[in-house]
């Protein structure tokens, strides 16, 4: 018991650092986003993807040349946007603000909350059902590789949703039930962290209903299953960004682990 608390310790003050590195860099001037790449970053990459890649996590990170030709691939399949290639990202501002920020300051009540990530569930729905030429001229599937609310931009104004930084990607030889079902993941966990305990079960239906995808679900069950893809260091790390809940991080956990439970029922 004293060996599994000791390396539960260590995964969280390990995430916690993870949680507070951004190797990109983001400025706005105009109506154009740019996002360039830290000089540092391609150290970290070089160090960190053989780790995740031993840890089975299913991601990898994008060196810089990669990351910006397949972002703007991504961003073209979702809405035509033409991304000129360089070191700088450079795209159009996207309207709204992180789901997590809406969260916090408007979604007051719960038919709000549920309103807003029902339509966020459908947006991950619908960047599923995209196919994407992953670079030898074989089309798959879309997915995002790090899914979380933090992503996920809101304009209350139009009531629409926009997936954005695809700098995570999931290694392309995994099966797309797989790459779906760790979006799943990081959307669900990420969610949690801003409802109330009570609404959980709620919650957790109406997003089945939304996403009736089965064997996604299948598999999000499978990974939930082992321990060891479950407590990862990076997943803990990916759920945590974004600004704090009003919840310390017991009570976090304590949501983490009640999802979990009702997941795999």
């Amino acid at each position: 018991m004293l060996v599994r608390k000791t390396i539960d310790f260590c995964l969280r003050l390990l995430a916690a650092r993870i949680e507070a590195v951004n190797i990109n860099r983001v400025w706005v001037e105009e109506n154009k986003v740019y996002k360039s790449r830290r000089w540092w970053g391609w150290l970290l990459i070089l160090i960190g993807n053989p780790v995740l890649a031993c840890r089975q996590v299913p991601v990898t990170v994008l060196l810089t040349g990669k990351w910006i030709s397949w972002e703007r691939n991504v961003k073209q399949a979702i809405n035509g946007d033409a991304i000129p290639d360089g070191h700088v990202l450079i795209c159009g501002k996207v309207a709204g603000a992180p789901l997590t920020d809406w969260l916090l300051e408007f979604g007051t009540t719960k038919s709000n909350r549920l309103k807003v990530l029902q339509l966020a569930i459908d947006g991950m729905r619908d960047l599923h059902r995209l196919e994407i030429d992953k670079g030898c001229g074989d089309r798959i599937l879309l997915s995002h590789g790090d899914a979380t609310l933090n992503n996920l931009l809101y304009d209350a104004q139009t009531h629409s949703v926009q997936w954005i930084d695809f700098y995570l990607r999931h290694r392309l030889t995994v099966p797309a039930p797989q790459r779906h079902a760790d979006d799943l993941r990081a959307f669900l966990f990420s969610a949690v962290r801003y409802l109330p305990e009570a609404e959980i079960l709620d919650f957790l239906k109406a997003m089945q209903q939304q996403y009736d995808i089965p064997p996604v679900w299948s598999c999000l069950r499978a990974q939930l299953s082992s321990h060891w893809f479950r407590w990862d260091v990076f997943h803990q790390a990916q759920i945590q960004r974004g600004r704090d809940s009003n919840d310390s991080r017991q009570v976090c956990k304590e949501k983490f682990t009640m999802l979990e439970s009702l997941i795999c029922q």
